[in-house]
Order: structure tokens, then C-alpha cells, then sequence
């Protein structure tokens, strides 16, 4: 059975996002291995005749160690994406490299926020095609890109500034996404995902797919530069060789942090475009505004989610006609004779 059908026959996501960073991990450390590494300077050429003459029982064994690699590490993606966003624990280290860190990149967005409105304030006495003018609104272009990787801190709130970029674009996201309807992205999106149209929630998944994939081979590239270190720790010049995982583990990151931008997009997408949808599995009347969506969304739908005990809300009889309405209250009481709750 070849990886790909074994990877199928498993799941497309294991496959992608478990599997095949594994399976280049352990590649390359039979590569370390049969270099002769552990014993002196490594000889690359011994370990590819290896490779190249290899049975079907060393492909087996790299199949096999491969998968149980993915198996292991598989449920600890969560964790790990948890991780790199910045949830390190309530250890005394822990808690003050969370404080250090968030408070350098609350800096940096206040920085850039102040930059932005300085530069927004800017009218340049040249035309608009000098040197000048363009310098201006290139910079301006940049900073308003740099204020993007930041979550907007709102009044009287906790500052929710993380201590690594990619926590802070996903916080960005996860505040911002329902925010003009009233809603919690991160509370309501396994709602939607429900409900949602087929297309909309295969986009989200694809893009959670793929922050999980290169999240994932991130940290498989920087475990790849520790066996690096531990191999090549004797052998002079060729220690340097562990800068290569090193630097794909970087990399990766920062896809991790360009995809964070296209994953909280689609969860963005997913709630703007299928409210509706969750509203009438819920049994709600579509509101007639967005200040009423706002209002309703703060109160009546968050009890409905499991998030407030008490609330009233108004919602569609689906034995009446599609229009009738009525008010009930969601903690058990009953109607007025006009069909409203009194207060």
C-alpha cells in the first residue's frame, strides 16, 4: 500500500497534516542514521545508497515508524497551535514571558496606530504623482498592513494582545469576525458549522487544514534541528547543518501567520454569510435591522448557545404561517394574552 492510499484510507486530514510532515521527519533522520552521524562526519552518499538499495522491509519500517510518528503527535495539534499562539502555561516563567512579550507587541500596535493616523494627516503639497505623495501613501500602505496583525483593543476590555504574531492575527479574527452582528466568532462558528452551505464550511476547514499542516511542520522542522544538534554535536563545521530545520521552522511560522490571515477571513465569511441560516435553525425571526440583530444577538442567541441562563426572545412558530411570530421566555415562563413577555 503506497502513502497516499494509506493516508486516504485514514482521512484526508491525518494524511495532510499528520502523515506527511512524519514521514519527512523520520526520512530524515534514517538519512542522519545511515550517514554515520552518531559516530563521526556524517557521509551523505552512504546514506543515500542506503536509501536507494532499501527492501520492502526498510520501507516498511519508514511507512510504520511514519504513522505511528502521526498517530503520537496527531492529538497534540491542538495543544501545539495553542502553543505557538502564546498559551504557555501559569508557571511563574511562563507568566512573565507572556507579560514581556504582549506588552513589546501592545507597543508595537500602538506604535503603528499612532503612525497611521499621523501619516492619515499627512497632505503632501506636491502633486500627487511626486516622489513625495507616493513615498507618503506607500507608507501609509505598510503601516496599515502592520496594524492588520494586531487585535483592536476595546474600551474598558482586557488587553488582548498575545505574546507571538500568530496568536495576536488570530485573536485579531476571533474578535472581529462577528463582532458587527453581535456575535463571538469562536462561540458561534461550531453553530454555523452546522448549518453553514457545504461550500463555506469546506473553505473554512481547508484553510484550518492548512494553518495545521505548516503549523505542524514547524514544529516538526525545529524537532528536526534538535536530532540535528544531538548527531552532529561532535563533528565540527557540520553542526552548522542544523541552521537548515531551523530556518524552515521559521518559515514555516510565518506561512502559519500568513495563513492565520486567510483562515480568520473565511471564518469572517462563514458568519456574515450564513447568520441567517443558524437564526432559523434556532427558531429566531430574522431581525428587521442590524441594530436589532445587534440587540437580539447580545441577549436571546447567546442563551440559545448555552451561554447565559436567562433571556427572552422572539422567535418563528413553525406551526403558524411563516410570518406569524411570537415571544417566549427561553427560561420556561409563558406569554401575555398580547403575546409579550412582561418585564
Amino acid at each position: 500500500m503506497s502513502l497516499s492510499e494509506l493516508g486516504s484510507s485514514i482521512g484526508r486530514y491525518f494524511s495532510l497534516v499528520s502523515l506527511v510532515p512524519s514521514t519527512i521527519t523520520v526520512l530524515y533522520v534514517f538519512f542522519l542514521v545511515n550517514s554515520g552521524a552518531w559516530s563521526g562526519p556524517p557521509v551523505w552518499a552512504a546514506a543515500w545508497n542506503t536509501l536507494e538499495g532499501a527492501g520492502p522491509g526498510v520501507w516498511t519500517l519508514i511507512v510504520g515508524l511514519a504513522l505511528a510518528l502521526g498517530l503520537a503527535a496527531h492529538p497534540l495539534q491542538f495543544p501545539l497551535v495553542q502553543a505557538y499562539e502564546g498559551y504557555w502555561g501559569r508557571t511563574v516563567l511562563a507568566r512573565r514571558l507572556w507579560l514581556d512579550r504582549s506588552s513589546a507587541h501592545a507597543r508595537k500596535a500602538v506604535h503603528n496606530s499612532d503612525l497611521l493616523n499621523h501619516l492619515k494627516g499627512l497632505e503632501p503639497d506636491t502633486d500627487a504623482a511626486s516622489r513625495e505623495a507616493l513615498w507618503v501613501a506607500g507608507l501609509r500602505v505598510d503601516v496599515d498592513r502592520a496594524a492588520a496583525r494586531y487585535p483592536q483593543p476595546a474600551p474598558d476590555a482586557p488587553s488582548p494582545f498575545m505574546p507571538t504574531r500568530l496568536g495576536n492575527v488570530l485573536r485579531r479574527y476571533e474578535l472581529l469576525a462577528g463582532a458587527p452582528y453581535g456575535l463571538s466568532g469562536v462561540q458561534a462558528v461550531p453553530y454555523l458549522a452546522l448549518v453553514a452551505d457545504e461550500r463555506d464550511v469546506r473553505y473554512l476547514d481547508d484553510q484550518r487544514a492548512t494553518l495545521d499542516l505548516v503549523v505542524r511542520l514547524s514544529a516538526m522542522s525545529l524537532l528536526a534541528c534538535a536530532i540535528t544538534v544531538v548527531f552532529l554535536w561532535n563533528d565540527g563545521l557540520w553542526l552548522l547543518l542544523a541552521l537548515v530545520p531551523y530556518a524552515l521552522g521559521y518559515l514555516f511560522y510565518r506561512g502559519a501567520v500568513a495563513v492565520a490571515h486567510e483562515y480568520g477571513t473565511a471564518m469572517a465569511a462563514l458568519i456574515a454569510l450564513n447568520r441567517d441560516a443558524l437564526y432559523r435553525r434556532l427558531r429566531l425571526s430574522l431581525p428587521e435591522s442590524a441594530a436589532a440583530e445587534r440587540r437580539r444577538n447580545g441577549s436571546s442567541l447567546r442563551y440559545l448557545l448555552g451561554l447565559e441562563r436567562t433571556a427572552q426572545a422572539e422567535y418563528v412558530d413553525p406551526d403558524q404561517s411563516p410570518g406569524a411570530t411570537q415571544v417566549k421566555d427561553l427560561a420556561g415562563g409563558g406569554t401575555d394574552p398580547a403575546g409579550r413577555m412582561g418585564s
